[in-house]
């Protein structure tokens, strides 16, 4: 298997993973123990890696939010909580989250995993995309499965950065695009029915023009990891999906 054949095999569960510790009950539970309601925590314990950073500066990395739901998600909660320090909890968050809901994961395949993710992340040039790379300065945890995890919330992170830039080559403006990946999802970021874009065919076209690159530019990063790595990184992010996958 090629680089690209790996980005396009790990586009969809990454996404997935990467994102399933932000609103499940333990880390809702965590953000209301600091004061913090669901939303909150994850606006201000995602973007919290930036530092403290201004509503604009997390607006132009927040590429698909509306700018109306910055205010929601980064400006409210930054009044009362420190970004970074709220950051620190919700990493510990996905920590915890990792280790109860991977706690199955084969023992051998956890640090294989937790390697392959972050040395492809580290592939990336530092400073280009800012999210990953605050993540990046949270360190690595201390147990395989959750330093596993946090690897592929770094992919994550990357990858949507990278998709950013693709859509902008291509020409598709965010609100378009966050229409085009899913009606739900545009109104979790806060769009209103009144703004739905009217799309066409070309706007299509263009959009599977950019997935087509993201894919191009994330295999740029995985380009770095040997055969065997490579494997152990399909292989464990398959495993992590197949458990949320599994029945409960």
């Amino acid at each position: 298997m090629n680089a690209r054949q790996l980005a396009d095999q790990l586009a969809a569960p990454v996404g997935r993973l990467g994102a399933a510790f932000y609103f499940d009950p333990g880390t809702v539970a965590a953000g209301q123990a600091l004061g913090l309601d669901a939303v909150a925590f994850y606006g201000l314990g995602r973007g919290g890696v930036l530092g403290d950073v201004t509503a604009e500066e997390v607006e132009r990395v927040f590429v698909f939010f509306a700018p109306r739901a910055i205010e929601r998600i980064w400006s409210r909660p930054r009044v009362t909580h420190d970004p970074a320090t709220t950051a620190a909890s919700y990493l510990a968050a996905a920590d915890d989250y990792a280790r109860r809901t991977f706690a199955t994961l084969d023992a051998d395949l956890a640090p294989r995993l937790a390697a392959a993710a972050h040395a492809a992340a580290d592939a990336d040039a530092p400073g280009t995309h800012l999210l990953a790379d605050g993540y990046a300065r949270l360190g690595r945890a201390d147990d395989p499965v959750a330093d596993a995890y946090r690897g592929v919330i770094r992919l994550r992170e990357l990858r949507g950065a990278l998709h950013a830039e693709a859509l902008a080559e291509v020409g598709i403006a965010p609100l378009v695009a966050c229409y085009l990946d899913g009606p739900a999802g545009f109104a979790l970021h806060g769009y209103r029915e009144e703004e739905i874009p009217a799309v066409t065919d070309e706007d299509r076209r263009a959009y599977e023009r950019a997935e087509d690159r993201t894919s191009e530019l994330v295999a740029e990063r995985l380009g770095v990891l040997p055969e065997d790595r490579a494997a152990d990184l399909l292989a464990g992010v398959t495993a992590m999906a197949d458990v949320l996958d599994a029945p409960r």
